[in-house]
């Protein structure tokens, strides 16, 4: 590619397996991404923070079978090593795992040299439409990017991915993350577009009489639900900001810190019409477990809290300092 890229798709993860069929849904992922992005003639990058992976495992690089013959998208894979790694390690600051996802994220956005980001993750695949949208360099500096997500079950493919894999996903789907409030039991047989529209409308009927309430939640008023599949922001945007927050205690609510940042910093939300599909797995820390889990439960109150201050101020809580994602650290570096 010999023009700087459009956007930017940033993705952490390691080669640990994590969620079970975490190469498969990567695979699928990339796979589905860069079809689009070729078809449609968009410049852009795909980074992998590879964080902290394990040394006697094969490579994600050797894995993963790579889409060939790419004239639009270039690859590239940023590695933090173990011994970085390790000076994160502060059980008084977060929770002692293995990949720190915000800071992995951070650390490809400092690198990152799209005009706009795109944090994301690595098992998301995209509504057509997106990328037809994209192609058309709609975005604008003084507005942030959300979606809303469905979830589907995992569903077989051999080889390439069928041109009916949209199709499937949503044959497979169970349940709905829109803006404030999350629908189970979910299923898109047919008439998909119809029962999508009818959904988006039901919930903001929703929205409105829940925020006729004194006291909603943050997450009614700014579109927080499942914000780290799609976060999407003018790169001067993010660096002003100085990426997400680094210091919290679990993942959990970080994306939702993150769309209350962006909203209070003056920035324009807007929520696009088409869903992202993820491939459902199971999770270190599932939003699920808010009120059964202590930690997450303790997150959870921390990001309503500060988003509460936050809107109350009309300003952003930037926490991280001027060196966030590693600022001036060299990292191995692999493109392709």
């Amino acid at each position: 590619m010999l023009i700087d890229p459009y956007i930017s798709f940033i993705v952490a993860g390691r080669n640990d397996n994590y969620g079970e069929d975490f190469n498969g849904r990567l695979q699928r992922s990339v796979q589905w991404l860069s079809s689009q992005l070729e078809k449609h003639k968009i410049p852009s990058e795909f980074i992998i923070s590879n964080y902290n992976p394990l040394t006697d495992q094969p490579s994600l690089r050797e894995q993963i079978q790579w889409p060939e013959g790419r004239e639009y998208l270039k690859i590239r894979m940023i590695t933090t090593p173990n011994e970085v790694h390790k000076t994160f390690v502060n059980p008084e600051i977060r929770e002692t795992v293995p990949l720190y996802e915000y800071i992995a994220k951070n650390i490809a956005l400092r690198r990152a040299k799209g005009e706009y980001l795109n944090a994301s993750n690595p098992d998301i695949i995209y509504s057509p439409e997106i990328l037809t949208w994209l192609s058309k360099r709609p975005l604008k500096k003084d507005e942030y990017y959300r979606l809303d997500r469905v979830d589907f079950h995992r569903f077989e493919v051999n080889g390439a991915l069928p041109p009916n894999t949209i199709e499937l996903c949503r044959e497979n789907s169970f349940r709905a993350f829109l803006k404030g409030h999350r629908y189970n039991d979910l299923t898109f047989p047919n008439f998909f577009k119809l029962r999508w529209w009818w959904l988006r409308r039901k919930n903001e009927l929703w929205l409105k009489r829940e925020n006729a309430s004194w006291d909603t939640p943050p997450e009614f008023t700014y579109h927080c639900n499942c914000s780290g599949d799609f976060m999407t922001m003018h790169r001067d945007k993010w660096f002003a900001l100085k990426g997400n927050p680094e210091n919290t205690i679990v993942a959990a609510h970080t994306d939702a810190m993150m769309v209350i940042v962006a909203a209070t910093s003056g920035l324009r939300e807007v929520v696009l019409p088409w869903p992202a599909y993820h491939q459902n797995h199971d999770r270190r820390y599932s939003c699920d477990e808010t009120e059964a889990n202590p930690i997450v439960d303790k997150a959870y109150k921390i990001y309503e809290a500060n988003g509460r201050k936050m809107m109350a101020e009309k300003k952003p809580m930037i926490v991280n300092d001027d060196n966030w994602g590693l600022k001036g650290m060299e990292l191995p570096e692999e493109e392709w």
